[in-house]
């Protein structure tokens, strides 16, 4: 019953447009327009619009119940067209008229094995690709090694690339502390072919009497354990700090990377977390979605985050952050686009100027940034072009009460220098370059422009005048 309601219903979500009144007399017209066609075929090939009705009967049987079927259809056919049709009637005369219908009938029952066989073995392959979509593969992984204290491995969801593995950390069969498999291992990546976004740190110093030796598992929720464990180690004893959390805010085209590369040898990799888009940034860009042992050890956290993140974590933190003259960064970050993400400045077959991009508010990125980094503002509740006294106040204010450091893009090395001072960080004399833009803006088109960038991002020239009040250049 419920397969012939199935049914009905699929034929008649299938007929309904044909039964339409602009339709019903057009299809059908269209009906026995096909039949004449056929018959007319069947006339031309056989002599006899007839036969076509044996051919159908042939077609039936081969494709139903295969080749053996269809040469006895085909047969038996011939015998009766032959019988019944071909004069003189209702005798077999088993002549060249025969032997044609026989040969035709025959070369049909081939045509349609043929025929159903490819279509059979592609419906089978397709069924087998799909139940092989299906089988779940689950979880790989490996427990790599420990440096230092520092337990490290990777664990890669193959059923859910997307979603980070959990891993239980055991010390001499205790359960100690649960982590994600969130850091960007590029090995992984090369070997698996996947984001490689799955490597696990862990600081066993934080779990382990100082100084003794420790049989150390990482498993699964299951509980299986990862390949390699259990490992034995030593565990050095742990540095007690009490300093808070550094939040480096990674403002776009202000030498951030260049600064994140030389604060994070300062750290563990298991103390630091990436928040960005792409590697080296975790799986995941939200810290709720971490585990809160895990988050509680972080000591820095860098990415393209704004004001806010301090909020996930159970530890005292501060923010540190880089900027650039306003004009400056505007403009880099308008030829970063032109590369990298060419769709939001494209108008028909050609690329938006500069000044254009800002008047038609194309995106936030060229948008009163400082301002939007500084105050923490969700950009889905402020698009571009809505950057207001309000919002400034909040950036105003979060400048002063929780930055511990802002550095300036112009004089970076200089910069670095006293953040280092200020945080006992290593000390580099050259901290290179990364991202430059390959072309440049000539002195002529920043003149052209200048005006356009201060007049869009008016915000962000008050907040940088700001900055340099409280924190100078020298």
């Amino acid at each position: 019953m419920d397969a012939a309601y199935t049914i009905n219903s699929a034929l008649n979500k299938l007929l309904r447009p044909l039964r339409h009144s602009k339709f019903r007399f057009v299809t059908a017209l269209a009906f026995v327009l096909l039949a004449l066609a056929l018959t007319g075929f069947a006339q031309v090939i056989w002599g006899s619009s007839v036969v076509l009705i044996f051919a159908a009967a042939i077609i039936a049987s081969t494709a139903l119940y295969g080749f053996l079927a269809g040469i006895g259809a085909a047969a038996l056919a011939a015998l009766t067209v032959d019988f019944f049709y071909i004069p003189p009637v209702l005798a077999l005369n088993l002549d060249v008229s025969t032997l044609r219908i026989a040969v035709e009938f025959g070369v049909l029952v081939v045509a349609t094995h043929f025929i159903t066989r490819k279509i059979s073995n592609q419906l089978r392959l397709q069924a087998y690709l799909d139940e092989v979509s299906r089988t779940k593969i689950g979880v790989l992984g490996e427990f790599d090694g420990i440096v230092d204290g520092e337990a490290y491995g990777w664990a890669y969801n193959a059923d859910d690339p997307s979603s980070p593995v959990n891993l239980v950390v055991y010390v001499n069969q205790k359960p100690v502390t649960e982590v994600a498999a969130v850091y960007y291992r590029p090995d992984v990546a090369s070997s698996l072919s996947c984001s490689g976004r799955h490597g696990f740190y862990v600081d066993l110093r934080n779990y382990c009497p100082p100084d003794t030796e420790a049989a150390v598992d990482v498993r699964l929720s299951d509980p299986k354990a990862l390949v390699n464990s259990p490992m034995q180690a030593i565990i050095p004893a742990p540095i007690v700090t009490s300093s808070p959390a550094i939040l480096f805010m990674h403002i776009p085209k202000t030498a951030g990377t260049s600064i994140r590369e030389a604060i994070v040898t300062n750290y563990k990799e298991s103390e630091i977390a990436y928040l960005y888009p792409d590697p080296p940034g975790f799986l995941v860009n939200d810290l709720r979605l971490l585990p809160l042992d895990q988050r509680s050890h972080f000591r820095l956290v860098a990415g393209h985050f704004q004001y806010g993140v301090h909020d996930f974590l159970p530890q005292k933190s501060t923010y540190i952050t880089f900027v650039r003259h306003p004009f400056a960064r505007v403009v880099s970050h308008y030829l970063s686009l032109l590369q990298t993400h060419s769709s939001l400045l494209s108008e028909g077959d050609s690329l938006l100027s500069l000044e254009a991009a800002l008047e038609q508010n194309r995106t936030v990125n060229l948008d009163n940034v400082l301002v939007r980094f500084f105050s923490g503002v969700d950009e889905k509740d402020l698009p571009p072009g809505m950057v207001d006294q309000t919002v400034y106040d909040v950036a105003i204010h979060h400048l002063k009460t929780n930055f511990a450091f802002v550095g300036h893009q112009e004089c970076t090395d200089r910069s670095y220098a006293a953040m280092s001072d200020l945080f006992g960080w290593t000390r580099k004399c050259d901290l290179g370059s990364a991202n430059r833009n390959p072309n440049p803006v000539s002195a002529i088109e920043q003149e052209k422009y200048r005006k356009a960038v201060e007049h869009y991002n008016r915000w962000d020239y008050l907040l940088y005048a700001e900055i340099l009040r409280l924190y100078p250049q020298n």
